[in-house]
């Protein structure tokens, strides 16, 4: 084989256009330019001086992976309880869900602690008393790369922070 020809078809296309004519056969690496969420099909065919192969090898197909989501726009953690967080984050454009991490003053090592689609908050109902919890929140997508949110801390008080909340609960319905 002396060099090939690669050729490419887009999604639901019959026509395979000629990508590199003549790719010799000592260099056969080629790296192409895709967009992406996009199916292509690639064949290629080998060359013997000038005579063509009858058949190329392949089809390939492949679809490519959508742009990695944008990391969301905000994030608040609120302690609303003695043992309860609602962590709440804004937009992330491209994201199909997300993964809440958190971490605290003991591991200091992020754990996700729950994943969620179509919504921008969490509720953490399983937390300790005088302790301060570090979230952070994960876009993704079907793109294998992800982005994050900034970390914010949150200090949860104990039983005095619980008859407080009570307190302005009642002073505010009156």
């Amino acid at each position: 084989v002396t060099h090939l020809t690669i050729e490419r078809k887009t999604g639901t296309s019959t026509d395979f256009v000629t990508l590199v004519p003549k790719l010799p056969a000592s260099e056969p690496d080629y790296l192409d330019t895709v967009e992406p969420e996009t199916e292509y099909t690639y064949r290629v065919f080998a060359w013997m001086g000038d005579v063509r192969s009858p058949q190329p090898a392949g089809p390939v197909t492949v679809k490519t992976p959508p742009l990695p989501p944008a990391p969301p726009a905000w994030i608040k953690a609120q302690a609303t309880a003695p043992t309860r967080v609602v962590v709440t984050w804004g937009e992330a454009p491209r994201a199909k869900k997300f993964a809440v991490l958190r971490t605290d003053e003991a591991t200091r090592e992020f754990v996700v602690v729950e994943t969620v689609e179509g919504k921008q908050t969490f509720t953490d109902e399983t937390l300790s008393p005088e302790t301060r919890y570090w979230y952070k929140v994960r876009a993704m997508n079907d793109n294998p790369e992800t982005t994050e949110s900034k970390t914010v801390s949150v200090r949860i008080r104990g039983e005095n922070y619980a008859r407080q909340e009570r307190a302005e609960v009642t002073a505010c319905r009156y």
